[in-house]
């Protein structure tokens, strides 16, 4: 039988290839680039090649120089399976080899087989033939978040263009390539009930999927969950709430045994016959999400530290930062904002006064009026604290929230005098914050005011140097906040 070399860096997509070529009776050797391929075809000649275009290494425009300067293998036969092409790629192609063929990806493998047996039957060299125009992806695949499971699945796609082909073939061609995801893949139709469960699924799970079939796919939600949406996961899933929380929807799924564990979750849905069916891929993120709470534990002691190495060279106002952190991540709370920008406050305001470690102690800690030079030298922390985190690639704007938190609306702050919606908000929640921890404290030079004190500030520069929306929660929830 002909021996047949096929090159692609798609993995999976590699492997159901040397399958169906191996049970077709062909010799397979197999490259995940041009360089390997090239090696392989030198050791042992191919009666074809079967190759991508774009791969690390070696593409397959550089492949196809380097068999054409070989005169052993200048005259094999290449087929080009590739989803990028372009017009001015085929004159490049026609150039390459002698014998070359070009079919785009989506492709069935039975289109395959037909183009390489037609190629291996033809005793002349055959003319490069014109690239024919792409069909469009089908919506299937529209919205599936993870690159390479769309790799996985790119050369199922042509079977949900053809009439011809339930979707019970669809389904033992989908399984092929699916259950070596490590990704769970579940189909289900329009009636909540689930259609296919790939063996990632089952190990999730804990179901096989002779178990879960036409059962909801809401088998896999808690049992608090269940009554989400009267569709189940499906209508969940298909909601605005969902949409606005994003590609990445991540929330708890049930094992079998009632064990939960954190999942991200991707959602697409297509039509086939007049049908409509859903695709549901999901990602188990335990590791992932004890990684970022190891590595949150690390960065609050991280900033803990530094924030403690703050204060430390003035006893007076100890604790201020955290307080101010505290105050400041209730106030965000309450705003309703996402826990994205509440954990960035929450680090931000833990080190808002970074840059007071430039300023001399006798100034921090003098127990009257500070003199004009002096007051200058302690506006000058804003920027220095700046200066210092810029360059830190933290997954918030930190250092800009330092460098604004003295920012006021009417632009009479500094150090830069910017004015409304120029200053960000977490910026504009830190120094209400700030300035009420502030007068309800104890300073070298002065007593605590008190929180009235405090609360009459901030009420008296509402719309004016301070934000209206923030100043309205820090009223409501300053009375009964503990600044111990």
């Amino acid at each position: 039988m002909p021996r047949i070399l096929v090159v692609d860096d798609n993995v999976e997509w590699l492997s159901s290839l040397v399958d169906v070529f191996s049970e077709e009776g062909y010799e397979v050797d197999a490259a995940k680039n041009g360089l390997e391929a090239l090696e392989a075809a030198e050791k042992d000649a191919p009666d074809i090649i079967f190759t991508d275009l774009l791969m690390p290494e070696m593409d397959g425009f550089t492949l196809c120089n380097k068999l054409r300067a070989n005169p052993r293998l200048k005259h094999t036969p290449v087929i080009f399976c590739s989803g990028y092409f372009h017009e001015k790629d085929q004159k490049r192609l026609e150039d390459a080899l002698e014998v070359s063929r070009f079919i785009r990806k989506p492709v069935g493998f039975d289109e395959i087989l037909d183009l390489v047996a037609s190629v291996l039957s033809t005793e002349k060299p055959q003319e490069s033939v014109p690239v024919q125009p792409a069909e469009e992806l089908h919506p299937d695949l529209q919205g599936i978040y993870n690159t390479t499971m769309l790799k996985k699945l790119t050369g199922m796609v042509d079977m949900l263009h053809d009439e011809r082909q339930t979707f019970k073939d669809l389904l033992l061609r989908f399984n092929s390539l699916t259950d070596s995801a490590t990704d769970a893949i579940i189909i289900a139709n329009a009636k909540d009930e689930i259609c296919y469960w790939n063996r990632a699924a089952e190990a999730y799970f804990q179901y096989s999927q002779d178990e879960v079939l036409a059962k909801s796919v809401s088998i896999i939600l808690p049992e608090h969950m269940q009554m989400i949406d009267e569709r189940g996961l499906l209508g969940f899933l298909e909601s605005d709430a969902a949409k606005v929380m994003g590609q990445y929807l991540e929330v708890g799924v049930r094992r079998k045994d009632g064990s939960l564990f954190p999942a991200e979750i991707s959602h697409s849905s297509w039509q086939e016959k007049d049908e409509t069916y859903h695709s549901v891929i999901i990602r188990d993120v335990t590791q992932r999400k004890g990684l970022e709470n190891q590595l949150r534990k690390n960065l609050e002691g991280f900033i803990g530290a530094v924030a403690k190495f703050v204060e430390a060279r003035d006893p007076y106002t100890a604790g201020h930062q955290r307080r101010v952190s505290n105050l400041a991540v209730s106030i965000a709370e309450k705003l309703g904002l996402d826990q994205q920008t509440i954990d960035g406050v929450h680090f931000g305001a833990m080190i808002h006064d970074i840059g007071k470690i430039s300023v001399p102690a006798e100034i921090l800690s003098k127990p009257s009026r500070l003199t004009a030079a002096e007051y200058e030298i302690i506006k000058a922390h804003s920027e220095i604290g700046f200066d210092i985190l810029k360059e830190i690639d933290f997954p918030w704007p930190i250092a800009e929230m330092v460098h604004q938190h003295h920012e006021r609306l009417d632009g009479s702050g500094y150090p830069q005098g910017l004015c409304g919606d120029e200053i960000m908000l977490e910026a504009k929640i830190i120094a209400v914050a700030d300035v009420v921890e502030a007068i309800t404290s104890h300073r070298p030079y002065r007593p605590a005011l008190g929180v009235e004190e405090a609360l009459a500030e901030i009420r008296e520069g509402r719309g004016k140097r301070y934000d209206p929306a923030i100043v309205d929660v820090c009223l409501e929830i300053t009375p009964d906040f503990d600044f111990t």
